[in-house]
């Protein structure tokens, strides 16, 4: 079997190196037989692209810890689809292997497939997945290819233990389409196969970053999201918010993403919502499950009268629901309010149904009051509270990156979320992600932060164009807001939403990213003055001068400019600084004490600690006496979440586990029996008491007020011994 050198790290001998090089120059093979390349993960890698025949072969990773990196194999002249294998790889030091079960091959150019893919040019995608504890160092083994040889495999393992994805301090504000989700596979909307393909969208969310949620309350948005995700029972006006699917959805992006930093309920559009307009939401169907058809309900500048009630219902109701997950920390927003303001008549309306609720605005900007910065959390605008602002231009609008980083704080410190989308930058009416160089990717979080920004908006997910077209601005003008915005990050799989080139590069830029952001904090926050030793200092300024330098000489010019400049990446040794700075972003991180935690604005309680520890597993036994293992994942809607060791997620309901396993469960999600005087009683979560009155929510998720004197002398103890701790 053939064996193909690779282009070995600068840190290597040199009669390595020239032995690489010769062996890769003297290897020519016949016209028309398989030839392998390991092209630069910075170029495209599409079928027709023009492979580097000088390129010595071999995959080069490079990966802080907890986080990834992805190279890729090609093979042109293939005659069927080539499955590959890859095995366990070896320590340089001779400690312990990196795990086979860690490495993920993956095919096709258009979405990475778990199976090989026909064609003759095929693309093989390897993955690494770093875990925190992983060892720093080298590690080397092989992918081989049966009937096309064996290629090299070099993975270094920075020192930095990057954070969670969606606790980066970077906002991050991608947009996934529940409606285009169902109606590219064609199924029921908030059925178990629509949530079963939603868990694949949610997956490859999480692992870019995530921290920002949009959630259609309204219908047919121009984002083109047809159906709420609240439903209503009855008939309008007299309406009842049925949150099922909220909920499912809820606990998923907990599982696949974690806590948001924003959520934004799709409310209002001006172009959409006149005074001549009706809102539409979604029925619920009798005896649960999925489906639902729309109703007409009055828009929220007229008369309301009982929908008024519903409304408040469903606002207090999404709160609740995010607050019973933990996420304390969360905003939850209106939106979307854009440049035209002249909203008066439905102030009234938000004051009484969302009494409090701050909104999120998509806007130019033009004569608005100074987007705040410091701690300061919302700025008031045409009477009403905004804490949120994306802005359309590029950052910096054409003018050039400052030669050096600035002296002070980042802007990522700014607690306000403002936010760029990048206008022109990655797409333009296209919305084709091929179009982009991959290092547009990997550099868009550092881009986001230059300028006066901290975070991205409006990126489309996985707005798929299906036969009947794209979804996004199919209902009405605000379309043109669309324009230069990206569709889709991903592709469709079989089976649901596949990751791609866009993807891994962004993941890998975001981790990147946060550890400039490391170094740039260690070296200006009055916090940190004094604590890094002088030979540790000089380390630190230079790596965070050099990364910083490398993005400024290529993030230059116009759209078009910027594509030339990020394309002269390929090619060029970028790896070798990027491990140089996981390694003394790690050292920074034990000095400063940070450990894996993000630096930047708190906006949960975890970004002042380490990352949380993962539920420890436990036994489970069911009612008919079977038992698993399994990590808890939490308990909504009746159904118990669990994660098997295999990493497979499911859930099961709770009347099918054991007494003794429904008690741990009620315990740890806050359920007690609460009782009537006649020492009936029913399991509930409390939600408030205002000193005559509990709310409740049942194990299903429903909402429900119970006055003192219905409730058993020792429930009654219960909430007036609350109130006197209070």
């Amino acid at each position: 079997m053939m064996m193909l050198q690779m282009n070995l790290p600068p840190r290597l001998s040199f009669h390595a190196l020239f032995s690489a090089l010769l062996f890769a120059a003297l290897f020519i093979p016949r016209a028309g037989a398989q030839q392998i390349f390991t092209p630069d993960p910075a170029m495209h890698i599409r079928p027709n692209a023009s492979w580097p025949r000088d390129r010595p072969l071999g995959v080069r990773l490079v990966s802080p810890r907890n986080s990834s990196a992805t190279g890729a194999v090609v093979i042109t002249g293939a005659q069927r689809p080539l499955p590959a294998q890859v095995g366990a790889l070896q320590s340089a030091t001779g400690g312990p292997a990196f795990p086979a079960d860690l490495v993920t091959l993956r095919y096709g150019f258009e979405g990475m497939h778990p199976e090989p893919r026909e064609g003759s040019t095929q693309v093989i995608w390897i993955t690494t997945e770093v875990p925190p504890a992983a060892p720093p160092g080298n590690y080397r083994g092989e992918i081989t290819v049966p009937g096309a040889g064996n290629v090299q495999v070099l993975l270094e393992v920075g020192d930095w233990v990057a954070p969670r994805p969606s606790r980066f301090v970077t906002n991050q504000s991608y947009i996934q389409s529940p409606h285009n989700i169902k109606r590219y596979y064609n199924v029921e909307h908030w059925s178990d196969e629509h949530f079963a393909l939603l868990d694949a969208s949610l997956t490859q969310l999480g692992r870019v970053g995530a921290n920002v949620m949009y959630l259609p309350a309204t219908g047919e948005t121009h984002f083109g999201n047809r159906h709420t995700i609240v439903r209503y029972s009855g008939s309008p006006p007299n309406l009842q918010p049925d949150f099922s699917a909220l909920e499912r959805y809820l606990q998923m992006w907990d599982q696949r993403v974690g806590p948001p930093n924003f959520i934004i309920l799709y409310m209002h559009e001006r172009g959409r919502h006149t005074r001549t307009d009706t809102m539409k939401v979604t029925s619920a169907p009798r005896g649960g499950g999925g489906g639902g058809e729309q109703i007409e309900v009055p828009l929220y500048t007229e008369p309301q009268g009982p929908m008024l009630e519903a409304w408040r219902q469903t606002f207090a109701g999404i709160q609740q629901r995010v607050r019973a997950l933990g996420w304390t920390e969360t905003q939850v927003l209106l939106g979307i309010v854009g440049d035209n303001r002249d909203f008066a008549d439905m102030r009234d309306f938000f004051e009484e149904a969302a009494p409090g609720m701050r909104w999120k605005t998509f806007t130019h900007g033009r004569g608005d009051p100074r987007v705040p910065t410091g701690d300061t959390g919302h700025v008031n605008m045409a009477g009403l509270d905004f804490a949120f602002i994306t802005y359309p231009y590029n950052p910096r609008r054409g003018r050039p990156l400052p030669d050096s980083p600035p002296d002070g704080p980042g802007n990522w410190r700014n607690f306000f979320p403002f936010n760029t989308s990048h206008r022109q930058v990655f797409v333009h009416n296209t919305g084709d992600i091929e179009t982009m160089t991959p290092f547009t990717w990997r550099y868009k979080a550092m881009a986001s932060n230059t300028d006066r920004y901290n975070g991205f908006s409006r990126f489309g997910f996985d707005f798929i164009r299906t036969d009947d077209g794209l979804l996004m601005g199919r209902y009405h003008r605000w379309n043109n807001l669309t324009r230069d915005n990206t569709r889709h990050m991903v592709y469709p799989g079989p089976k649901g939403i596949l990751s791609t080139q866009a993807v891994e590069m962004s993941r890998e830029g975001n981790a990147m990213n946060q550890a400039y952001i490391v170094l740039h904090d260690a070296l200006t926050l009055e916090e940190y003055e004094d604590k890094l030793p002088d030979n540790l200092r000089e380390r630190v300024e230079r790596v965070r001068n050099d990364t910083y330098a490398r993005f400024q000489e290529h993030w230059q010019g116009s759209k078009d400019d910027l594509q030339n400049q990020l394309e002269k990446l390929v090619g060029q040794d970028w790896q070798t600084p990027l491990r140089e700075l996981y390694d003394i972003a790690g050292e920074v991180s034990r000095s400063l004490g940070l450990d894996a935690s993000p630096t930047g604005p708190v906006r949960r309680p975890a970004a002042d600690g380490p990352e949380a520890p993962a539920a420890e597993a436990r036994e489970w036994t069911s009612t008919d006496g079977r038992t698993v293992q399994a990590q808890f994942q939490g308990f909504a809607n009746g159904q118990v979440g669990m994660m098997l060791p295999n990493g497979r997620t499911v859930s099961v309901p709770i009347e099918s586990l054991s007494e003794a396993d429904q008690d741990w469960v009620r315990e740890a999600t806050g359920l007690r029996l609460w009782r009537n005087p006649e020492g009936q009683g029913i399991y509930a979560k409390l939600l408030g008491f205002d000193g005559q009155t509990a709310q409740l929510e049942n194990e299903r998720g429903q909402s429900f007020e119970l006055p003192l004197n219905a409730l058993h002398p020792e429930e009654r103890e219960y909430l007036r011994g609350m109130t006197s701790d209070e």
